[in-house]
């Protein structure tokens, strides 16, 4: 008989994405592997933090989820802790603002510390991997990717659109990546300008405004996701390549693709990674090539299917949570 261990996990908010997707949505499938697991939020305060930490050591695992601590709290974390797993799925030794992205001492430093006393390291991607491998051994790290809980997503029940209903091209996001949005302003003026039968839909929590177009703005709500997500008929995936995006594993992209949505993609690292050029997806170099490919695939029913169900095929072979969810169960099983 497989013997049950018990995995706190340390993490941001319930509401960041990296919770949702990295803790929330895998917890369920360990518990089904007899995993016992609590989630509980890093404390903020320092008496609230020290009185956490120093609660520790009943579970046989601590599974830090993105959190990065100063050097103190890191040494009593693993004065408490038996074993300590640390997971991230984004640059977080980086520094990001609205000005850019930059080197940060401060959170390198962090990173490190954290890194060093964990038992070991899963990064999101084969960059982090990279980044996290300069301050432990290799074969303390390990890659496993951002995933989604296909059960969440059914099949598409419709592909084609009832006569004079429009076509509608679609983003979703927060607003902390309306940046990577923009630089597609011009370009969705010009094609929606040019074509009446398309529509522009936005879901995030601050509305984006494209001049001289008309934009269907709607709040994001979590448990409205999957049919926002179907209203689609063919996704954008715009992204920057900078240090911060080449360690990004984005989830929207994912969420997309479970979708079967056709999606067009900023020819990028983080988008390459998942999406195949013309096999899953189509990938856009410049904005020219955006307005070239985001008319083609409104133009095709049988290309957007194509693209869509491909992409779909993706996600099930590769960031299926159910499957995901057995290799953290052994990882974790052979830490205990």
């Amino acid at each position: 008989m497989t013997r049950a261990i018990h995995v706190r996990f340390l993490t941001h908010s319930p509401a960041t994405p990296s919770t949702r997707f990295r803790v929330q949505q895998l917890v369920p499938h360990l518990h089904e592997l007899g995993i016992r697991c609590t989630v509980t939020p890093l404390e903020s305060g320092i008496l609230a933090r020290r009185k956490q930490l120093r609660g520790l050591g009943e579970e046989e695992i601590v599974f830090v989820q993105k959190r990065l601590l100063s050097s103190l709290w890191v040494r009593m974390l693993r004065k408490r802790a038996r074993r300590v797993v640390y997971d991230f799925d984004d640059a977080v030794f980086l520094s990001r603002s609205e000005s850019g992205v930059s080197a940060s001492r401060s959170r390198r430093g962090r990173f490190a510390a954290i890194v060093k006393a964990a038992d070991h390291v899963i990064a999101a991607n084969d960059y982090l991997a990279a980044a996290a491998r300069e301050h432990t051994s290799e074969s303390r790290v390990s890659v496993l990717p951002i995933a989604v809980d296909l059960s969440r997503w059914p099949a598409r029940r419709e592909w084609r659109r009832e006569p004079g209903e429009r076509i509608t091209i679609g983003w979703m996001g927060s607003p902390a990546n309306h940046p990577y949005f923009s630089p597609l302003k011009p370009v969705l003026a010009e094609l929606l300008g040019s074509n009446p039968a398309l529509q522009l839909k936005i879901v995030s929590d601050k509305p984006i405004e494209v001049d001289g177009a008309s934009v269907h703005q709607k709040p994001f709500h979590e448990d409205e996701e999957v049919a926002d997500l179907h209203s689609f008929d063919v996704a954008l995936a715009p992204y920057p390549d900078d240090d911060w995006t080449r360690g990004k594993s984005p989830g929207k992209l994912v969420a997309y693709m479970a979708s079967y949505l056709p999606v067009v993609g900023s020819d990028v690292t983080c988008v390459r990674r998942i999406i195949r050029n013309n096999v899953n997806g189509v990938l856009a170099e410049s904005p020219g090539a955006w307005l070239l490919l985001v008319r083609r695939l409104s133009d095709s029913l049988d290309l957007r299917k194509t693209l869509g169900s491909a992409a779909r095929a993706t996600i099930e072979e590769g960031y299926d949570i159910r499957r995901l969810s057995i290799r953290y169960a052994e990882l974790l099983r052979s830490l205990a």
